[in-house]
């Protein structure tokens, strides 16, 4: 991984804080023993204990009483005037540079003055199984790691360090304040460094992308970051992209029902049911429901629903997508989780170009199954180069309207706020408009006449290619605009 990409990570996640990484005091610094470098202090001191062991064992083997005059190289330790600064809270990536740093040295092949000492190799051994067993696990990872390197060891040294290397890094990004991101980097540099630990590796990349979803799970935007970036890194591995997968699309979901109930919770569904058509939109254009819907129509399986109290009713309500329009429902489930009854659709559609040009309907229907099969009533606002409010009412079949329809609303014309009062009959087969009969308009164009006045005498036509779109009806053919 190049610094680049590391340093994207960091921007995207969060960096470790400033710590010190060697382990000492703020302002020390510390001239490491010549022998080998160990990043703690408390390594070096007991480095130091297992050295001259090996030497008073080894000076015993061969007849010399009193062992070997060995010279200390005790570190040497720097103050600076300056005074310390209170102790902080060491941050993780830190820590795991310990823990690596120790690892890596052994892999490197530090301790190959070890191999020749049956007895002293048995107690490493031991000294490493009791410090997993009472929990230290930094130190557990130290003692397994000298004998990572060493003939006839190096197997026992994998085994140990499969459980004592996640036990650390638990440890550490529990009390430390890890991200995915760090585990992700500290375990692909395990992966790299030592190949016997490549299968462990990629298992705690994928438990640490399943743990990172935890984290962001009230964070649309962290988790899809997330999801996308653990995908691409690790596009490669079945592993990891299954079990991010596996845990990122339900906690969306989750995500979107709890967004759900919040709306459910502000009175949303109520006001449809009363009817109070300026409140239903008024609550929607505070709320932020449908921009996450947006975002998360790709891992989410629409529709999601959660349950009314009882001054709805015992209804539900759901999120669909209607003719890609979001659409809000208000009524009630058969078994198989399709609209079932009476019920209510509300959907609102913006112009993405210009705010200013909008439609809004509420529609009441007998449905049966998951479309509307008999009686509808529809309140609707549409705002283009007019303002067309009002209501109609008629009939559908699959959702289609089909026979008669009756329309009332008013035509405010935006320029110099001139209204028009239309009360219409229009006919539909199949969703289709059947025109009545054909006229010619002022500048020469064919025109079909699809609404007749049912009290007064008055017309409303539309050019051919505008038959498929009467405003305010048709939710299966209207178009978004």
């Amino acid at each position: 991984m190049n610094s680049e990409t590391i340093n994207e990570r960091e921007s995207a996640f969060g960096a470790g804080s400033d710590a010190p990484e060697n382990g000492t005091a703020a302002g020390a610094e510390v001239i490491e023993p010549e022998v080998v470098y160990v990043p703690e202090a408390a390594d070096v001191q007991a480095f130091e204990s297992e050295e001259e062991t090996v030497e008073e064992s080894m000076a015993a083997e061969e007849g010399i009483e009193g062992g070997l005059e060995v010279e200390e190289v005790e570190p040497e330790v720097v103050y600076s005037p300056e005074p310390a600064e209170p102790e902080k809270r060491r941050s993780f990536k830190p820590l795991l540079a310990v823990i690596l740093a120790v690892l890596l040295a052994a892999a490197g092949g530090a301790y190959w003055y070890f191999h020749s000492d049956g007895y002293q190799l048995g107690k490493m051994e031991k000294e490493a199984a009791e410090a997993f067993a009472r929990g230290d696990y930094d130190a557990a990872v130290t003692a397994y790691s000298r004998l990572y390197d060493i003939e006839g060891r190096r197997e026992k040294a994998v085994e140990g360090l499969k459980q004592a290397l996640p036990a650390a890094v638990e440890a550490a990004s529990r009390t430390n304040g890890a991200t995915a991101v760090d585990l992700y980097e500290y375990w692909d540099q395990v992966s790299a460094s030592v190949p016997e630990l490549k299968e462990l590796a990629e298992q705690e990349i994928a438990d640490a992308a399943v743990w990172g979803v935890g984290q962001y799970s009230d964070d649309f935007e962290m988790l899809e970051t997330l999801y996308k970036y653990t995908i691409n890194e690790y596009y490669d591995s079945d592993l990891v992209c299954e079990s991010i997968d596996g845990a990122f699309r339900p906690a969306v979901g989750d995500l979107v029902r709890r967004d759900l109930d919040a709306l459910a919770g502000s009175g949303f569904a109520k006001a449809a049911i009363d009817g109070d058509f300026d409140r239903v939109f008024e609550l929607l254009k505070s709320n932020d429901f449908r921009k996450l819907c947006a975002r998360a129509s790709a891992y989410v399986d629409f529709p999601v629903s959660v349950e009314l109290g009882p001054d709805c009713g015992g209804k539900s309500l759901g999120f669909h997508y209607d003719n890609e329009l979001p659409a809000f429902y208000i009524g009630t489930y058969d078994a198989d989780g399709r609209r079932s009854g009476e019920g209510i659709l509300v959907y609102e559609a913006t112009d993405v170009n210009d705010s200013s040009r909008y439609q809004q309907s509420i529609m009441r229907g007998t449905y049966a199954d998951d479309e509307i099969n008999g009686h509808f009533e529809e309140d609707f606002l549409y705002v283009m180069n007019s303002r067309r409010r009002g209501r109609m009412e008629g009939s559908m079949k699959h959702d289609l309207l089909d026979g008669e329809m009756n329309a009332y609303f008013t035509n405010t014309m935006l320029g110099d706020g001139t209204e028009y009062i239309y009360d219409l009959v229009f006919n539909f087969t199949d969703g289709k408009l059947v025109p009545v009969r054909t006229s010619t308009a002022l500048d020469g164009s064919l025109r079909y006449v699809v609404g007749v006045g049912r009290e007064v005498e008055q017309t409303m036509t539309c050019r051919e290619e505008s038959l498929d779109q009467l405003y305010g009806s048709q939710p299966r053919y209207r178009s978004p605009i």
